[in-house]
């Protein structure tokens, strides 16, 4: 017999008497880059901007001026030094530097592979010169430049970031997400990165990745600047989630309830859970195993036939004749819920679907 299954996403939390969590330290996590960038922010994939790293010589005064923002006195100090030594390298790609902070990033490109061909192997004029190329939208060359940038330097983060951004934009996030890994293994603590290595997740259609990914955000930024745009990102993703299941049997509602701030920290696994809504097919067989129950079922932990839903409980009630059930009604939510109150929900809500198929039967 197949049956009609409803299961509300969500469940109830524990209230009132019961011990409240633990707040969180108000303090972000200690993030040994701090000095070397702002605060990681959450932005649009179309409006990332990739990592800088200018390559300058912190005697000159042209450096100075650069380091002021006074980048008018800054191209006039690089463009005496090059009529002085049209070799010099340093200030060739310099001048390249300050010409992109002007917005002048097409004229830059010669003076980056002038300092290139004086010395081809070192890193920042690679990177210099690959980044504005990215500027301009010219992916190719820019990925080439970046991994030119990379073989010099392997272990440098902004390079792997960058690249990654590149690949993104070309629509290669296959690749984007090798290079996003690779920053993130070198840079753990910045958020920014996995943010990327989201999007770069959802656009594969990895959602169940992609939604690690927030939660990770959230676990080590919690109160950061990004983290009510993250948590809209989860919630999106479990919604759409949900309105794939579009057979008549599997009823769902209520993701967005998983997701609130205050109780993120019952919920570690959402990816599981995501991963379990998504296989209807194992839905559907874990409630049907449920219609030989006469009363309330309820699965804790562990006890859940699944195991992506081994972080949560199921509480349910089966609805139907005096002589058969024709399907369940259930709530998903963390351990920590008020069973009575959802064993009590599920109880009415069965037994009134129980009268509602009693008189399309008997009529």
């Amino acid at each position: 017999m197949v049956g009609t299954f409803v299961l509300i996403v969500g469940g109830l939390w524990l209230t009132g008497d019961a011990e409240a969590p633990a707040a969180a330290p108000s303090a972000k996590p200690s993030d040994p880059l701090a000095a070397r960038r702002q605060r990681a922010v959450v932005v649009e994939p179309d409006a990332v901007e990739p990592r800088e790293r200018p390559f300058m010589d912190s005697t000159a005064a042209a450096a100075t001026a650069y380091s002021a923002g006074d980048y008018p006195s800054a191209l006039q100090g690089f463009q005496a030094a090059i009529e002085k030594n049209p070799q010099d390298a340093e200030s060739l790609g310099n001048l390249g530097q300050v010409l992109v902070r002007l917005g002048r990033t097409e004229e830059s490109l010669p003076y980056f592979e002038r300092a290139i061909s004086i010395i081809p192997n070192r890193w920042a004029y690679h990177f210099n010169r690959a980044r504005a190329l990215g500027l301009l939208g010219r992916w190719d060359e820019a990925i080439a430049g970046y991994r030119q940038a990379q073989l010099l330097f392997p272990d440098d983060y902004a390079t792997a970031f960058n690249l990654g951004l590149a690949l993104h934009k070309k629509g290669d996030d296959e690749s984007a997400v090798a290079e996003y890994q690779r920053a993130i293994h070198l840079a753990p603590d910045d958020a920014s990165f996995r943010f990327a290595l989201a999007l770069s997740y959802e656009r594969l259609q990895k959602n169940a990745d992609a939604v690690a990914e927030y939660e990770e955000y959230l676990r080590r930024y919690p109160t950061g600047d990004g983290a009510n745009r993250v948590r809209q990102r989860l919630t999106a993703l479990l919604r759409s989630a949900l309105e794939r299941q579009t057979g008549a049997d599997l009823y769902m509602e209520g993701a967005s309830r998983l997701l609130s701030e205050a109780h993120l920290a019952d919920l570690p696994h959402a990816d599981r859970l995501m991963t379990a809504l998504e296989r209807r097919a194992g839905m559907l067989q874990m409630l049907r195993s449920s219609l030989e129950q006469r009363s309330v079922f309820l699965w804790i932990g562990g006890e859940n036939p699944q195991p992506e839903l081994r972080s949560v409980s199921v509480v349910g009630a089966n609805y139907g004749l005096a002589h058969r059930n024709l399907g369940s009604v259930g709530v998903v939510g963390p351990l920590r819920m008020d069973y009575a109150t959802a064993i009590a929900s599920v109880r009415g809500a069965a037994r009134e679907l129980s009268r509602y198929f009693e008189t399309v039967y008997d009529g």
